[in-house]
């Protein structure tokens, strides 16, 4: 929550556009909650126990990310 307060100030706030500190500071805090959002979802929503089928795409992008909770290991 804290994240999207400080991209909000940032970005109304004019004059904190123009340094390169601020860019920083937005990019990490968007970073930060992107990952909060994903570990909030993938704590929320467990494995549904369907067999996944090795070499499609969808199976394997949803094996390799979401259920092996691979952001926490950002």
């Amino acid at each position: 929550m804290s994240n999207c307060y400080v991209v909000t100030v940032i970005a109304l706030y004019k004059p904190m556009h123009k340094q390169l500190t601020n860019i920083y500071i937005t990019n990490q805090s968007v970073i930060d909650a992107t990952v909060a959002m994903f570990l909030f979802f993938t704590t929320l929503f467990e494995d549904d126990k369907r067999k996944r089928t090795p070499g499609y795409g969808s199976d394997e992008a949803i094996c390799r990310l979401w259920y092996t909770k691979v952001s926490s290991a950002w």
